[in-house]
Formats: C-alpha cells, structure tokens, sequence
C-alpha cells in the first residue's frame, strides 16, 4: 500500500496530506443483542475501495498533483466512496475488526480519512471509532489519524501531528496542540517520533 506511514495518498484541494442520522456502533449496542458476524463480501467490497482510491491517489503524485482531470476524478471517486460508507455504518456500525478483518478496518479507516468534502459525517464516524476503539476492534493509529483530520478540518491545532501542508516547497506539519509533548501522545497510541515521521514524509 502506498505511504506506509499511514498518511496513505494525497489530498487535494480539500484536506491535508496522510491517506445524517447518528450511525450505530458495530457490536455492543444495546439494541443489538450480540456481536455482528464476519461479513466476507463486505471485507472485500471495502478492500477494492481502499484500492481503487490508492491508485488514483498514486496517479495524482509528483507532478500530477495539479492534474484537474485527475483532481476531479478523484473528488468524483471520494463522494462515490463516502456514500457507499454511509450505507454501510448505517446497516452494520462501524465495520471494525470482528466484521471486516484487520485490513477491512484499516480500509474503512483510510475512505472516512479521505471523506473530507462530508466533515460532518468524519465526525461521526470518529466518535463512533472512539467507542470501538474500546472495544478493541479498531487501531488507535487510525484513531488517532482520523481525530487529527477532523481538527484540522475544524481550523483547530491537531494532537498527534499526523496532517502535514507545503510551506515554501516543503512539508511540515499543521499547527499542534501542546507541541512539547506531542511524541508523548504519539507513542501512547503506538506511533513513532516528530522527527521520524517529519522524515518519513519528506522522503528519507
């Protein structure tokens, strides 16, 4: 998969770099008696999305970045994408890993990640990974991703440092609350240091 540092892709125009009604929570509602079972054909349904949403992104790299064909068909495929998410919070909660398997939550994660033209509905489903982070069915890396997107879609100083912007030709990162102690935070949700991810993102 593309930016392995989880970032994963490139938002254009409407978001930082990476990758309706209140939906339910996928296993431990009340009004639902048990856990959801393994759904098969919704892992893979979330899979090809994750792809097809990677592949354009990685078109859109470099020197394609300002490619509006490539831009709008990208806007066109994220719409798509965050529908078709809704949908599924909508009937089965949030798709966590008793549902979807590791990789279809990480899949989940990364199309709400890139539903920036909706910030409302990425303020859902960040409430709704908080309370399946609990329940252990989704990673607090992407928790912790998806809460510094919604703040800085919100104009407020993310927590974890993960939105990065180009600032006279080079990538640093948004406005952090409390900066000192931001690798504190990072390492409490099992993420690596400033410096590190800095470098990671700036290629090397």
């Amino acid at each position: 998969m593309h930016a392995c540092h989880r970032s994963i892709g490139v938002i254009i125009l409407f978001g930082a770099i990476g990758c309706a009604a209140q939906p339910r929570v996928v296993s431990q509602q009340e009004d639902k008696p048990g856990p959801v079972a393994f759904q098969a054909e919704l892992r893979d349904e979330l899979l090809k999305m994750m792809a097809a949403d990677q592949e354009l992104r990685n078109q859109l790299s470099g020197q394609n970045a300002s490619n509006v064909r490539l831009v709008w068909k990208m806007n066109a495929l994220d719409m798509q994408h965050t529908a078709r998410l809704k949908e599924i919070v909508e009937d089965v909660g949030w798709p966590g890993k008793s549902i979807v398997g590791e990789d279809g939550a990480l899949a989940a994660w990364l199309l709400v990640q890139h539903a920036d033209l909706d910030p409302k509905f990425q303020e859902q489903c960040l409430k709704l990974m908080e309370q399946a982070l609990r329940e252990g069915e989704v990673a607090a890396k992407d928790v912790a991703y998806l809460t510094d997107r919604v703040r800085v879609n919100q104009g407020r100083p993310q927590v974890y440092g993960t939105q990065f912007h180009t600032v006279n030709g080079l990538l640093v990162p948004k406005p952090i609350e409390d900066p000192e102690r931001v690798d504190e935070r990072r390492r409490h949700v099992g993420l690596g240091t400033m410096e590190e991810y800095t470098k990671d993102m700036r290629g090397g």
